[in-house]
């Protein structure tokens, strides 16, 4: 662990750390990392051995967690080198000790907030306003669905996934809970199983409309990625993750969804580049066609 400086109430969980712990062998392994305190903030990277200092308040998750809720750090800045294990150990202790937290990311000097302020204020305006009314829509709707989705046998109905949003910030998205054994059921009842399927992508999409009334994702974006499949875009490509994620997108149109990062990550820039806000009413029009295309088929 580097040495770094800190605010007093980092300092006194840390020396008291030190006082109960004394054997860099205790450090929990998923916790062995290199810190930097800068501007309020705390810089978490890969543990660097030659000339680092261990901290033993990492040789226990739980008194790892006490110190970082006792700090005054605004936010937390975590390296993608630190891989899954390590950064899923900080998100959970972040989110317990209420820190935000950022993946580090290279900045992106042509994302479109940045070159059309004033067309991306009125098209977060215009999120929240059809998020909004959509919920509306669909609230006596909703219970319903869940309790369809029940009948599919699939318990608990819903579970969260870290997913990357605006500047590389971390943000929890609500989904259905999909039960392999209950799927594997359902395939045998072709019905069943294009009804589960329909009601889990209706289900899906209204409660990522919470995240855009939070201003954490956009009706219409690059693909939202998980943890796991951002650890996995190349370090050439990272700066893709600055921007804000959609419901919807040209990755989606396109079927992009299951094709590698490269491909997705390369059509998300040529969107950013070639934004407008016209584009995007374009896109929402098409995926709101293909949805209701789809509907009518079932």
């Amino acid at each position: 662990m580097t040495p770094f400086s800190t605010d007093f109430s980092t300092t006194a969980a840390l020396t008291e750390a030190f006082a109960h712990y004394s054997k860099p062998s205790n450090l929990t392994p998923e916790l062995s990392c290199s810190l930097r305190w800068r501007q309020g903030k705390l810089w978490v990277s890969a543990f660097s051995p030659a000339g680092s200092i261990p901290l033993p308040a990492l040789a226990s998750e739980e008194w790892f967690r006490a110190c970082l809720m006792r700090s005054q750090a605004q936010a937390v800045i975590i390296d993608p080198e630190l891989g899954d294990a390590s950064i899923n150990l900080w998100l959970k202790a972040c989110e317990e000790a209420g820190k935000p937290v950022y993946l580090k990311i290279p900045s992106m000097a042509s994302l479109p907030q940045k070159k059309k302020p004033l067309a991306w204020w009125v098209k977060g305006v215009c999120d929240r306003i059809v998020a909004a009314l959509f919920l509306l829509l669909l609230s006596p709707l909703l219970p319903i669905f869940i309790g369809l989705m029940k009948l599919q046998g699939n318990s608990p109905v819903f579970d969260t996934r870290w997913h990357i949003g605006e500047r590389g910030k971390l943000f929890r998205v609500l989904r259905c809970h999909v039960n392999e054994a209950d799927v594997c059921k359902t395939k045998a009842n072709a019905l069943t199983s294009v009804v589960e399927k329909v009601l889990k992508s209706t289900l899906n999409a209204a409660l990522q409309l919470l995240n855009i009334l939070r201003g954490e994702m956009s009706l219409v974006g690059p693909r939202a990625l998980t943890v796991h499949e951002a650890l996995e875009v190349t370090s050439d490509l990272r700066h893709r993750l600055n921007a804000l994620p959609g419901i919807t997108g040209t990755w989606q149109l396109k079927q992009l969804e299951q094709q590698n990062h490269f491909v997705v990550s390369q059509q998300d820039l040529k969107y950013l580049e070639e934004w407008t806000v016209l584009h995007d009413l374009k896109l929402l029009l098409l995926s709101m066609s293909r949805v209701l295309t789809r509907a009518a088929y079932f």
